[in-house]
């Protein structure tokens, strides 16, 4: 079985959001063969998603080959995605974050009523990413 979603846990404490980005950039590149041209900056490669109740669905694929998210100020979080033609969803933990393929669509879900933020950060590489362990390409 191939996974869609991989899930990281943060082991240290963050103090800037940036931080995420440098994480998530290591364990990434363990993970899967990428090939970049131009510098990865957390400045070009990020942005919040604030939202009630639920997101509209999303599948942003200009820009990027991996998608992450990261719920900085987010309770009782669920992703729903697509994945052959049928939804599935995964429960978002918090200090975890996500790491899928730029052609995976979905959208976040949360039971609260206040305001939910994610953040939703990004790469770019030449070519697409393949897994390393199973040849898989994303």
């Amino acid at each position: 079985m191939i996974n869609l979603i991989l899930k990281w846990e943060l082991t240290q404490k963050i103090d800037y959001l940036g931080d995420i980005f440098l994480f998530a950039f290591g364990n990434i590149q363990k993970e899967f063969e990428m090939k970049f041209r131009n510098k990865q900056e957390f400045e070009d490669h990020h942005s919040i998603i604030s939202f009630k109740k639920e997101t509209d669905w999303s599948c942003i694929y200009q820009d990027r080959t991996v998608n992450c998210i990261y719920p900085c100020e987010a309770q009782n979080l669920k992703m729903v995605y697509i994945d052959k033609n049928k939804a599935k969803g995964i429960n978002i933990r918090s200090n975890h974050y996500y790491v899928f393929p730029y052609w995976l669509s979905y959208k976040l879900i949360s039971e609260n009523e206040e305001e939910q933020k994610v953040l939703n950060f990004w790469y770019w590489s030449d070519l697409r990413t393949k897994n390393k362990y199973n040849n898989y390409y994303w």
